[in-house]
């Protein structure tokens, strides 16, 4: 039965069984190695020792090879290939055979199989879930004082649920409460022939007020519009600021920093 065997066979009885790992594909000798002969105190070439390695492992890869050849026995023919490992996308697909030894004057070797893989497609694509994205950023509130809600959105594209994958958990809008503060009274019997040109009339029609109290960091309209719209208006007790007001005070302290340069 010797004439049916081939390199390949061996080769394959001997990793498998063995555990003997090719000299010619994954040899690996450590550059640092260094043999001392203690008698002559003689320090070998490194080069030398890598091809005392090589040398080495050929050898016991010889004696592997005339091992698998000494014993009797055969193989059995491949089986069928297995279905894919997966029901969409990349998967594998495998196959066995099986080396059967026969009886030796030392006793009955073990059988052992062979197996081949290769790379199988599905065409099928997988099932995705979907993530949420970033959050959005918060809206206008809808109150200026005595309390109002506003939102913020995020949508579920993060990727996108495709394929019949799981949509996003949870909401896509969350909300909060905002300027929580309490609003100024509406003055009794307001007369509203004092309103002009020169006033800002609030929002609801029944009230106006100076022009320059519009955006002065204080409510003076009985609904709060004096401060609504004003350029990056903070929604919070702790620090009701308008923006246009700080930045006045920016430029103050700039141009103040700039003319004590000058004077030094």
């Amino acid at each position: 039965m010797y004439g049916r065997f081939v390199i390949e066979d061996a080769m394959s009885k001997i990793s498998t069984k063995f555990r003997i790992v090719s000299v010619f594909r994954n040899c690996e000798v450590n550059p640092m190695l260094q043999v001392k002969t203690i008698d002559r105190g003689i320090r070998h070439k490194q080069s030398d020792i890598m091809m005392y390695n090589y040398v080495t492992q050929a050898i016991f890869l010889l004696l592997e090879v005339l091992h698998v050849l000494a014993q009797e026995g055969e193989w059995t023919k491949w089986s069928q290939w297995s279905g894919c490992s997966v029901t969409c996308g990349y998967g594998v697909q495998k196959r066995q055979k099986t080396w059967q030894p026969r009886v030796t004057g030392s006793g009955v070797e073990e059988p052992f199989k062979y197996e081949d893989i290769i790379e199988c497609i599905t065409n099928v694509p997988c099932p995705r879930d979907g993530v949420w994205g970033y959050w959005g950023a918060w809206s206008e509130c809808t109150k200026m004082c005595d309390g109002g809600t506003t939102k913020r959105m995020r949508e579920c594209n993060s990727p996108s649920p495709e394929n019949g994958g799981k949509d996003c958990e949870g909401k896509e809008f969350a909300e909060t409460t905002c300027n929580d503060w309490k609003c100024p009274e509406l003055p009794p019997n307001f007369d509203m022939s004092q309103c002009n040109e020169t006033t800002y009339m609030c929002l609801d029609s029944r009230q106006c007020v100076p022009t320059p109290r519009r955006c002065d960091n204080q409510l003076h309209c009985h609904d709060g519009s004096d401060e609504h719209n004003c350029a990056y208006y903070w929604p919070n007790k702790a620090s009701r600021i308008c923006a246009s007001e700080l930045m006045r005070w920016l430029l103050a302290l700039t141009l103040v920093k700039i003319l004590r340069q000058l004077v030094s």
